[in-house]
């Protein structure tokens, strides 16, 4: 049997251990709006969980339902570590 190539976890909707796994900054912007977007959980309870002011996730919300995930990506490129 192959060796995994990621390392397998626990499914979790906890904040603090989804900000520990994510990569980049654009995924970690993703897993913040999921809920909305994807469950339409509103932005009250996220920022119950997360900390993240309601207008900014409303309308971090609404530039994802008109561009997609270009939404979540920076006008400029970032640098990487």
């Amino acid at each position: 049997m192959p060796k995994r190539k990621r390392k397998q976890r626990e499914h979790t909707e906890d904040w603090q251990m989804i900000q520990q796994y994510t990569l980049w900054p654009e995924q970690t912007a993703y897993e913040l709006l999921r809920p909305l977007v994807l469950f339409g959980d509103p932005a009250g309870k996220r920022t119950q969980e997360t900390g993240a002011a309601e207008s900014t996730l409303d309308r971090k919300a609404d530039a994802f339902d008109e561009e997609g995930m270009t939404s979540l990506f920076a006008s400029k490129p970032r640098k990487q570590p």
